[in-house]
């Protein structure tokens, strides 16, 4: 084999060990980023259960449980789609491409958002009492205020899969696991001395889901 081959075979390497580097890195990353996101999920869940009790951790986890269960209508899939197309159009150089995806994905989406934030706003007594089997009007008021957070929601999704797609893995790990519950225990710390309400949980809630959202 001449040095010229030789060359030409070290050049076609070279690229693919960038690019496994690449991956084993983001992995790494993604794996820590991971773990410090489940230290403040479980920080911000022992904050909740100790500032507000038994109470006020029940409104938060059916609040967040029925906006979670609403924004995977919402979304209509679109995270996936994000992943799935904007890694092959990135692949591909054709960013136009993407842009074009992701605003046809909000165009339906956040319309969608609305629209089941105004009914589950209206059906709120109705959801706790029929759905949920809770007769106490504070699970009701904690839903209508937890409706504010289904179009940040629904944005946070979307845009995460968008990152997952463009591989840009460092950025989804940290919103995906750190940042909502990060920004959740600073939130919840603050409110604490200003109100003892069994809705500060929620308010918490919708307040890091819109920054994240941001």
């Amino acid at each position: 084999m001449n040095p010229t081959d030789e060359k030409t075979i070290s050049k076609e390497e070279e690229p693919k060990d960038i690019h496994h580097k690449e991956i084993v890195s983001g992995g790494i990353s993604a794996f820590t980023t991971r773990l410090v996101g489940m230290g403040f999920s479980y920080l911000f869940a022992f904050l909740v259960a100790r500032m507000y009790g038994a109470a006020g951790n029940g409104i938060y986890n059916l609040s967040q449980s029925l906006m979670n269960f609403t924004a995977s209508i919402t979304k209509l899939g679109s995270d996936t789609l994000m992943t799935r197309y904007g890694a092959q159009y990135n692949a591909q150089k054709k960013y136009g491409w993407i842009k074009d995806l992701f605003n046809k994905s909000m165009m339906v989406s956040l319309p969608l958002a609305i629209g089941f934030s105004i009914g589950i706003y209206f059906l709120a007594p109705w959801i706790a009492e029929e759905v949920f089997q809770k007769t106490d009007p504070e699970v009701a008021r904690a839903f209508r205020i937890a409706t504010i957070a289904l179009l940040p929601v629904t944005i946070f999704n979307i845009c995460n899969g968008g990152l997952r797609g463009l591989k840009k893995i460092r950025v989804y790990a940290m919103l995906q696991n750190v940042s909502n519950f990060f920004f959740g225990c600073i939130i919840i710390t603050v409110l604490f001395f200003v109100s003892s309400d069994e809705l500060v949980p929620v308010i918490t809630y919708v307040s890091f889901m819109v920054i994240s959202g941001i």
